[in-house]
């Protein structure tokens, strides 16, 4: 329900009389931001607003990531109309890829750093989008229970704002190879590993990782504070 292209996309489907869901980064009761009254109480009357986070729940960047990963799972198919190399739709869209659901997205000018996301999205093997007719055709094909080719997406690649030198084995990034290490003898909490990280690593980064990491069977939650090694 971000401002831009999110809230046009809520606004077209309500108006076109269709079915709209809009994923909070706090609880369903908060209407953020806050501009969107008027957006959230029509969505709530012709769609839904879902939310994992108790009711009252303030917003805070790093539930964003979070709620990127259930637009992802939620999508049958995923359109990114632009993304710079640190955008939140790439959690979505690369969830959505190793998911093995359809993503699209729009090409644009090579130079531009706000359209570095959604052009990285095609070289790791998004369909570049090219009219509403593709939309329309995935539509079709999900509701015959036919998703068409195989998605073949780089996905092991496919993470927020990797550069070429940022993986090592098995597709992980450096962040989380090094979150792997810091849990192998002993379970810890977010902030502890974020203490341990190299210095200058954001805590928003750490939490990415480590739902990255839970997403792919690697690490567990224990007692809803700790995270430790699957076994």
């Amino acid at each position: 329900m971000a401002k831009g292209i999110d809230g046009y996309a809520h606004t077209a489907c309500i108006k076109s009389g269709g079915y709209t869901l809009a994923f909070m980064g706090g609880g369903a009761d908060v209407c953020y931001p806050s501009e969107h009254r008027t957006l959230y109480e029509r969505i709530t009357e012709s769609g839904a607003v879902v939310s994992e986070y108790p009711p009252g729940t303030r917003p805070f960047h790093r539930n964003f990531a979070r709620r990127n990963y259930l637009i992802g799972a939620w999508s049958k198919e995923v359109l990114v109309v632009q993304a710079g190399e640190k955008s939140g739709a790439l959690i979505t869209a690369c969830f959505a890829m190793k998911s093995g659901k359809s993503v699209l997205s729009a090409p644009d000018r090579i130079y531009e750093g706000c359209s570095a996301g959604s052009n990285m999205l095609i070289q790791k093997g998004a369909r570049i989008y090219l009219g509403r007719e593709q939309l329309l055709e995935g539509i079709e094909n999900i509701c015959k229970g036919d998703m068409g080719e195989e998605l073949t997406a780089d996905t092991d690649s496919c993470r927020v704002g990797a550069g070429n030198n940022d993986f090592v084995n098995d597709g992980l990034s450096n962040l989380e190879s090094r979150i792997l290490s810091l849990i192998e003898e002993e379970p810890r909490t977010l902030h502890e590993i974020w203490r341990l990280c190299p210095g200058g690593c954001r805590i928003d980064s750490v939490e990415e990782a480590l739902f990255s990491l839970e997403m792919d069977m690697k690490i567990e939650q224990r007692g809803g504070f700790f995270h430790s090694k699957r076994t």
